[in-house]
């Protein structure tokens, strides 16, 4: 083409000049063509006549600029690689054309297709500033200004660009802010989430909106204060549109909700009714695709504000009790423990709404499948806890389900904070007579004298504390029983738990330290319910130096 284009120009007439432009239309059209058989053929992808003629075709802007865009294109999906910066600038160009048309989709399609393998394959920080200096980003910025009129199709490859620029080089951020992104992805979220005509780039701008805000929190081009802009902007509720929907977008607008939220923006999204909302999502049928990212922004939220949680009611305990259940992620099962726990808290009848719902057995389920799976369980044992703080009348429900036997094995668990939890659990349950009667046939005697007894986790630079801290929990157990049972003296000195008691006090008095006071608080409370139940105990209290460990304890312990 060049050679003809010179021919031309050395030409004597008019005639002759117009026969060359007219050879050199007929070479274009003849490199394009020839372009897109080969890549139809799969031409090797080290065949640089191909794309050279491509490149040339695109930036005299001809006729047959669509083709070599076209070609071009299927040269990257075919081989996923582009062969020289050249190609970059002309699909660039191509976009920045006035007026847009065909061509400026398909020259965004070549872009957006270069940047999904040459920012996650190659050299990222080559490719990204490669990508900068071709103006592409700034060409599809002008392409999302609502006032350029881009058609659907195209905005959403432009959308598409835009979020592989800013998922894979955090730099492009600060340029795409410079150059008006912003405010431009902001009025295509907004017109998104309206619908009709543009419901079609609903997916491709959450995307770019969760890379945006994702990129925001990069550590080496932090800017915390985007999400604020966009709170500002009021791009929360075309985001809870977005998450609502029963689309492929609910996906990537939760995970923009959740980057909102992580920025520190937590009561916007609730003031916007996001707790509600999201419930709303976990609890749909048929189960929604943003169901675990739905799980994930509720328990983020709940962790900022759980006043939140006890407004939920007994639709929202429902759902979290899906969030239980319908999972195969342990991330989700964790995190709807986790709210559930805080729910409890929050209000005492969303207790008695999981309850109702036969959430003790679900969990029961739960603790006993963790264990055999040798997964930590604490999170749930730490729900169950809180759940009897609260009400109190689900212990006979966790007896009827063989709760108590599956607490007595906590207190054998290889975790530490496990079996610590699985006394707390037990302190809870001894204040119902049939959950006593449990205990005692199910051998939690010897666990509490176990527990009395714990000894420093071999290898653990804290096993001292986490021996205590069992210690302890067992103590208290064992001083809630007393209080709460009237013939449990006669079970803790037939099983040997008084000796092993007066032992705990006299290590713990002995000892002297500040970290021991509650430990040895948690024994004296226990023996002095032990003794008001039955003095007669008072010999085997002798017997075990339970005198000596408590005339220490009696000049220097104010509260023991």
């Amino acid at each position: 083409g060049r050679v003809r284009s010179r021919g031309a120009e050395a030409g004597t007439g008019a005639e002759g000049g117009g026969g060359a432009a007219e050879a050199l239309r007929v070479s274009r059209r003849e490199a394009a063509a020839a372009a897109m058989a080969m890549a139809a053929a799969g031409a090797p992808a080290h065949d640089e006549h191909r794309l050279v003629a491509c490149v040339v075709c695109c930036m005299h802007g001809s006729d047959e600029e669509m083709a070599a865009l076209a070609a071009l294109r299927d040269c990257v999906h075919s081989h996923r690689r582009l062969a020289s910066a050249g190609s970059l600038d002309a699909a660039a160009q191509a976009v920045r054309h006035r007026p847009l048309s065909a061509c400026t989709g398909v020259a965004l399609e070549v872009l957006a297709a270069a940047a999904t393998t040459e920012l996650w394959v190659g050299n990222r920080t080559a490719a990204g500033g490669q990508f900068l200096r071709c103006g592409a980003l700034d060409a599809c910025v002008g392409v999302l200004d609502p006032e350029a009129g881009a058609e659907a199709s195209v905005v959403i490859s432009a959308l598409r660009l835009c979020s592989e620029l800013l998922a894979g080089y955090a730099p492009a951020l600060r340029v795409f802010a410079a150059v008006g992104g912003i405010t431009a992805l902001a009025a295509q979220l907004k017109r998104a989430a309206d619908g009709g005509a543009w419901r079609g780039a609903r997916d491709s701008v959450a995307s770019c909106v969760k890379a945006l805000l994702s990129s925001s929190r990069h550590r080496s081009l932090p800017m915390p204060s985007l999400a604020g802009e966009l709170c500002g902007m009021g791009l929360v509720e075309p985001l809870l549109v977005l998450a609502e929907a029963d689309e492929p977008c609910c996906v990537h607008a939760t995970r923009a909700l959740w980057w909102v939220v992580m920025a520190g923006h937590d009561e916007t999204v609730l003031a916007a009714g996001g707790l509600s909302r999201m419930l709303g999502v976990l609890g749909a049928l048929p189960r929604r695709r943003n169901f675990d990212e739905a799980m994930g922004l509720i328990v983020h939220v709940s962790r900022r504000d759980s006043e939140a949680l006890a407004a939920i009611g007994e639709g929202g305990v429902a759902a979290l009790l899906t969030g239980l259940t319908a999972s195969a992620l342990e991330t989700t099962v964790l995190a709807a423990a986790e709210t559930l726990e805080s729910a409890f808290e929050a209000a005492p009848r969303n207790a008695a709404t999981f309850v109702k719902h036969g959430g003790v057995l679900i969990a029961l389920d739960q603790i006993a499948m963790f264990r055999t799976g040798m997964r930590d369980c604490v999170r749930h044992v730490r729900m169950l806890h809180t759940l009897l703080k609260a009400t109190p009348s689900a212990a006979p429900v966790v007896a009827r389900c063989g709760g108590v036997g599956v607490c007595v094995k906590l207190t054998s668990d290889a975790a530490v904070f496990t079996r610590a939890c699985g006394y707390d659990v037990l302190a809870e349950l001894v204040k119902d007579r049939a959950c006593w009667e449990a205990l005692v046939k199910g051998g939690g005697m010897r666990a509490v004298v176990e527990g009395l007894g714990a000894a420093v986790v071999p290898g653990f630079a804290g096993g001292k504390d986490d021996a205590r801290r069992i210690r302890c929990a067992a103590a208290s157990m064992l001083g809630e029983a007393l209080r709460s049972q009237p013939d449990a003296a006669e079970a803790v000195i037939a099983s040997g738990v008084a000796a092993a008691l007066c032992r705990t006090l006299s290590a713990a008095s002995a000892g002297g330290h500040a970290p021991d006071e509650l430990l040895r608080d948690a024994c004296a409370s226990a023996l002095l319910a032990l003794l008001q139940q039955d003095p007669s105990a008072a010999a085997a209290v002798r017997a075990a130096g339970g005198v000596e460990a408590l005339l220490p304890m009696a000049t220097h312990d104010y509260e023991a």
